[in-house]
């Protein structure tokens, strides 16, 4: 057993080796990409210089032989480069052609980040997108905004704007009855929106902030809407969770749900993705044991977005953390909001995930959730706690949400 013990160790640490000399030769290799796209040189507006097809830098100027000077208008100018984002080596892009005429898709918060950028693909490919937001001018910009992206396509869909604070079960309630009301199917719904790293805040039910944005307002959304949803099978539920849930440890603090007695962001943030995968893996078993075919859920891990979720950092952590999060070097080692979209896109369109349901997706494919999201008799249980206390709260009584309407 012993010797078993050391030549496992062994392998363990070879395969360590292996993984450090891999990461090296990929950092040399992207910073001699790097290097060899910057020239010395004066690079300032109106100095003549200007950037080539291939994004490297020229100058009408003479280069100085030290390239002190010049090399630091480049540095300060970087964007300008064409040099490869580390993060785009390791993200897969979704490259499936489906159309989605005649479909109604449903994506909350759309009018920024990956959410505008899954309406976006969605309008590309036929849909009839509801573009549900708080804001509902920035909604309306980003839907003129997709309009403009998309006039070229003849076989567009198109946008609408409603307006939904996910922080307001009133709102909810009437965005869900508008919708029952006027559209005749639902094929996708995309629960989209959230919120991170908030200050500590009650919404106007009296709520946490993140758990009720990002989890319980999108239960509510989801079950008021199922009706519609299954009678428009075959449907989709797709809901952006987040790694971010190895924060919790499991624990919903029932008795303690708002969170007085002890507030952390980052834990409540947590807290609320974790609900986010539970909420999907229970949709899913309760909709196999009601019989009802065809409607699948997805819970998701985006990747560490370049998106307008860190706005709250300053505050809820320190404004040197923000700073930093949203600098220009960091930037360059997280993902776009086109990049962060890709998952959702796989698990809204892909054929084969249409066979697939209650699971846990990153990068476009199956994933293992971490800690207290694993399946599992324990965590099974916990997530139809969380269900029924949900349930509860939320006030639905008698409510049969799978009856199709």
């Amino acid at each position: 057993m012993h010797i078993s013990n050391c030549v496992s160790s062994h392998k363990l640490a070879v395969v360590m080796v292996l993984r450090v000399r891999l990461k090296t030769v990929l950092v040399f290799a992207l910073l001699v990409r790097f290097l060899g796209n910057v020239e010395c040189g004066s690079s300032s507006p109106g100095s003549g210089s200007s950037v080539s097809k291939t994004g490297s830098f020229s100058s009408g100027s003479s280069s100085s032989k030290s390239g002190s000077s010049g090399g630091l208008r480049e540095y300060l100018h970087w964007r300008n480069w064409h040099i490869p984002r580390i993060m785009s080596l390791f993200y897969k892009k979704y490259k499936g052609e489906e159309r989605m005429d005649g479909k109604v898709a449903i994506i909350t918060g759309s009018n920024t980040g990956i959410g505008k950028v899954t309406a976006l693909e969605f309008c590309k490919r036929g849909a009839r997108v509801i573009m549900a937001c708080r804001n509902i001018d920035t909604c309306k910009e980003a839907a003129d905004d997709i309009l403009t992206k998309t006039k070229e396509l003849k076989d567009r869909g198109t946008v609408v704007c409603r307006y939904l604070d996910l922080s307001k079960t009133r709102t909810i309630r009437e965005f869900a009855a508008d919708i029952m009301r006027t559209e005749e199917k639902i094929n996708y719904l995309i629960n989209n929106a959230g919120v991170m790293a908030c200050k500590w805040e009650l919404t106007e039910d009296q709520q946490e902030m993140q758990f009720a944005v990002n989890f319980l307002g999108h239960y509510l959304l989801t079950l008021k809407l199922l009706p519609r949803i299954i009678k428009s099978a075959p449907s989709r539920i797709v809901n952006v969770a987040s790694l971010a849930h190895i924060f919790s440890s499991g624990n919903m603090h029932y008795d303690d749900i708002q969170l007085k007695k002890k507030y952390n962001p980052r834990v409540a943030y947590g807290r609320s993705k974790l609900a986010n995968i539970w909420f999907t893996r229970e949709l899913a078993r309760r909709l196999t044991e009601k019989r009802i075919k065809n409607v699948t859920t997805y819970a998701l891990h985006p990747g560490v977005i370049a998106t307008e979720l860190s706005r709250h950092l300053d505050t809820a952590a320190r404004p040197w953390i923000k700073k930093i999060y949203e600098s220009r070097f960091v930037r360059y080692f997280i993902r776009t909001p086109e990049e962060g979209a890709q998952t959702t896109l796989h698990c809204a369109l892909n054929a084969k995930a249409a066979n697939e349901t209650g699971r846990y997706y990153s990068n476009c494919h199956k994933a293992k959730p971490l800690r207290a999201a694993k399946p599992g008799r324990k965590n099974d249980e916990k997530a139809e706690k969380l269900w029924d206390w949900s349930w509860n709260w939320s006030g639905l009584g008698n409510y049969n949400p799978y009856s199709p309407m």
